[in-house]
């Protein structure tokens, strides 16, 4: 490499690395309020993306070399990380050992460039489908069949981004989700109150006369969670029930 791209690809994770104290300090000790605003430590994702970069430019020189094993064992490496993201985590055996078939596809790539090309084709494959019939017929059935001031919640959603998206397309209230706790960065308020949500309904069973006296209307639950009693909307991957008995359900099994 270059003095300019040694000093490039190596400043980049310094810089990365240094974010960290530099972040508990102007944030955690001074408590200067621009900081969740500009969030330094977002500069992490230089030591990442220098990892791959740099894991990756060394297996193709394995490559042009014909050194294969060194070249394969390079590649495994630059898959390792988007794999097992959380690293503080258990490691995802099952995921974790995808990154050998890549591995391979990656190193015969470095000889059939038209291979490499047929990648960004189908790699968006791979992303989830986060609209699904199933979702935008709950949402349809929201957003016409309750309350425009009705609350739902979803406790059995986990990290799942579909009540946000139902947020967004039923036009109603969700009570808390997982992505809606991103905006934690930007008013302490919003973070107490949020967790303190996310606390009381998203951590132990199903407590339907808790959850009235949250304000909750409705619940949507997952079908292999249902409740013994009838339901105001229902498919194959969501099951809707009101808070209280008093709402005549109001769709049937689609």
């Amino acid at each position: 490499m270059s003095l300019e791209l040694e000093l490039f690809l190596l400043g980049l994770p310094i810089l990365g690395l240094l974010s960290m104290p530099l972040s508990w300090l102007l944030l955690e000790r001074w408590r200067w309020v621009l900081m969740p605003q500009i969030q330094p430590m977002r500069m992490l994702l230089f030591v990442a993306v220098a990892m791959q970069f740099l894991t990756a430019a060394a297996a193709v020189r394995a490559a042009v070399n014909h050194k294969l094993a060194e070249a394969f064992t390079w590649f495994a490496f630059a898959y390792l990380l988007p794999l097992q993201p959380v690293l503080t985590e258990g490691l995802a055996w099952p995921r974790l050992l995808l990154a050998l078939p890549l591995a391979a596809v990656a190193l015969v790539a470095v000889r059939l460039p038209v291979l490499a090309l047929a990648a960004f084709f189908i790699l968006p494959v791979a992303y989830p489908a986060l609209h699904t019939p199933q979702l935008d017929q709950l949402s349809a059935w929201a957003r016409t069949a309750t309350p425009r001031d009705a609350v739902f919640l979803f406790p059995d959603a986990g990290r799942s981004r579909a009540p946000g998206i139902f947020r967004a397309e039923a036009l109603r209230a969700v009570y808390v989700d997982w992505k809606g706790g991103g905006q934690v960065n930007y008013r302490k308020s919003f973070a107490e109150e949020w967790w303190k949500r996310w606390q009381l309904t998203m951590n132990g069973p199903i407590d339907l006369p808790q959850y009235q006296s949250l304000g909750i209307a409705y619940i949507v639950v997952q079908p292999e969670h249902r409740l013994p009693q009838p339901p105001a909307f229902q498919n194959a991957a969501y099951v809707a029930y009101p808070v209280t008995q008093t709402v005549t359900p109001l769709a049937p099994l689609l």
